[in-house]
């Protein structure tokens, strides 16, 4: 569940803060991550 805020694959805001690559990555959805099976090209 998106409680607010940048997030990557329905992550928390926190996740954002994980790893640089993710500050491009606001995507809830989780496709921009690649491993989800409807990831984006």
């Amino acid at each position: 569940m998106r409680t607010g805020g940048p997030s990557v694959a329905c992550s928390s805001a926190k996740a954002i803060e994980w790893d640089e690559a993710f500050k491009t990555m606001d995507d809830p959805s989780g496709r921009a991550v690649g491993v989800h099976q409807s990831a984006y090209q």
